[in-house]
């Protein structure tokens, strides 16, 4: 029974995983793979930055976040359309 005004832990959705932000995405990932880590997904590209979430040994999400650089520009809709 969930005390009143905390999140019910059985609802996935309430929890929000750790947030670390990353320099190097790709480096980070292989080291952490060779170290035996375990990831849930794999890398997601989208409009602010990439990224990919990790398991910790209790099965906690912890989220790797690497923003992209000012000079990255999405694929708009008529480029991908050109492909």
């Amino acid at each position: 029974m969930t005390e009143p005004g905390l999140p019910d832990p059985t609802q996935q959705s309430r929890w929000r995983p750790l947030r670390l932000l990353q320099a190097s995405m790709d480096a980070d990932i292989a080291r952490l793979t060779a170290a035996g880590c375990r990831f849930r997904n794999e890398v997601i590209q989208g409009v602010g930055g990439k990224q990919i979430l990790l398991e910790d040994p209790s099965g906690n999400l912890i989220e790797l976040f690497q923003p992209n650089p000012a000079e990255y520009r999405a694929p708009s809709s008529a480029e991908a359309q050109a492909h």
